[in-house]
């Protein structure tokens, strides 16, 4: 879902940026052909939705991995009652505070998403 966003967002800035460089549109469109400030637009757009990610603290794969490949039998301890605190935590708050609203974040609050596909999802 994130990922298919920011690609979609990446590749809607990248385009952008290519058609107002004039003449034929080259595709693919690369991002060393495009100028400083695209690229560093881009870079940002993928630093905040990593950063975001790992904020999330969502992908429990990582969590279960980690545990799975610890030999130490405390270490797994500690790893799943982190585990275990975190998501009482979670919980808790949402307990309290209602679920997390979906956040928007710079890189695709400042244009709507374009096309029939996102038409009435808004």
């Amino acid at each position: 879902g994130k990922q298919i966003n920011l690609s979609s967002d990446v590749n809607e800035v990248m385009i952008d940026a290519a058609c107002q460089q004039g003449g034929p549109l080259k595709l693919p469109v690369h991002l060393e052909d495009l100028p400083p400030d695209v690229r560093y637009q881009v870079s940002e757009m993928e630093r905040m939705a990593q950063q975001e990610y790992l904020a999330l603290r969502l992908d429990p794969c990582l969590d279960f991995q980690r545990l799975l490949c610890t030999t130490n039998l405390l270490q797994r301890l500690e790893i799943l009652s982190t585990m275990v605190r975190r998501e009482q935590k979670r919980l808790e708050h949402d307990a309290i505070n209602g679920p997390k609203e979906k956040k928007t974040n710079a890189y695709n609050k400042e244009q709507p998403r374009k096309g029939a596909w996102f038409e009435g999802f808004e």
